[in-house]
């Protein structure tokens, strides 16, 4: 079964970056390539819906300066057809990422991982 962690990114003492991910290892070496932090695991999820929601209520209780506001309710803004296509990617296995760098290239359309996870997540 696969198992959530909520994360805090750290620097200087303050909570500058609140995420969610199933793959700590890979994720911690993603954001490493952009700037030096502190990495702490907040707590594991078994249910993904939970941990999205213990993820909202950090994002609201600290309000990280690198938490795009795209995070907390974004709207992705796509036809019935490519949302379809979005959803085909998750099922095959595909990363938001990946799924994010997809829609940019396929579609032309400038979107945010927070959007695309958003969407992805409120959609069963």
């Amino acid at each position: 079964m696969r198992e959530w962690a909520i994360y805090e990114l750290h620097r200087d003492g303050k909570v500058i970056y609140v995420g969610m991910t199933s793959d700590t290892a890979k994720r911690y070496g993603e954001h490493r390539e952009k700037r030096p932090f502190l990495m702490n695991v907040v707590e594991w999820f078994q249910c993904e819906e939970k941990a999205r929601d213990a993820e909202v209520a950090l994002i609201a209780k600290h309000n990280p300066p690198f938490n795009k506001r795209t995070t907390r309710g974004g709207n992705l803004k796509l036809d019935d057809k490519q949302r379809a296509q979005c959803r085909k990617w998750k099922r095959e296995g595909k990363t938001v990422r990946e799924i994010v760098s997809l829609v940019k290239s396929e579609y032309k359309i400038k979107v945010s991982h927070g959007a695309v996870q958003n969407y992805l997540t409120k959609r069963k």
